[in-house]
């Protein structure tokens, strides 16, 4: 819940199996939420990138592509 990743917490305990740790690694019901907003929050935020949609129309036969 500091905000360590689980992997980097399992590699510090030094135990046997991921599982191991996961299993010990309680979260409270509001750090789950505070993640999903921090999530949602990334995810709808404008980036200084775009997106080429491609061209999306019917399929080119075979010989279309292969010239």
């Amino acid at each position: 819940m500091a905000g360590v990743d689980i992997r980097t917490v399992h590699e510090l305990l030094g135990q046997k199996t991921l599982a191991m740790t996961v299993r010990y690694a309680h979260r409270a019901p509001t750090h789950e939420l505070a993640t999903v907003v921090r999530l949602v929050a990334y995810s709808t935020a404008p980036t200084d990138t775009t997106t080429d949609p491609g061209d999306f129309s019917a399929p080119k036969p075979a010989e279309a592509v292969l010239r």
